[in-house]
């Protein structure tokens, strides 16, 4: 487990675009990706005893596990590239009309 300096989760992405629940460290980067319980389990960094715990009630628990599935899935979808592009697009574009006018 990652136990920090990560800016962005795009690991914790790709296991939710395969459709997984994830149990990652809650870290910043992390954090900011996903909620603790609904697409997954966030844990205390270098805490092995709530990783195991963590683990644990994943693959016990099959209705958690297939809920945090389907939301973990629809979470990634938010970062497809097509999205996230007309985002940066957007953000451009704002940004080439306040120099324009003036405000930049």
């Amino acid at each position: 487990p990652n136990t920090g300096e990560e800016s962005f989760g795009i690991i914790l992405l790709e296991a939710m675009a395969a459709g997984l629940p994830v149990v990652a460290t809650a870290i910043e980067g992390f954090r900011s990706i996903m909620t603790d319980g609904k697409e997954g389990l966030l844990v205390p960094p270098q805490d092995e005893s709530s990783l195991e715990q963590a683990l644990e009630r994943l693959i016990i628990d099959v209705n958690l596990r297939q809920d945090m599935s389907v939301k973990a899935y629809a979470k990634a979808e938010q970062y497809d590239w097509k999205i996230v592009a007309g985002e940066v697009m957007r953000y451009y574009q704002s940004l080439i009309t306040m120099r324009q006018a003036g405000n930049y």
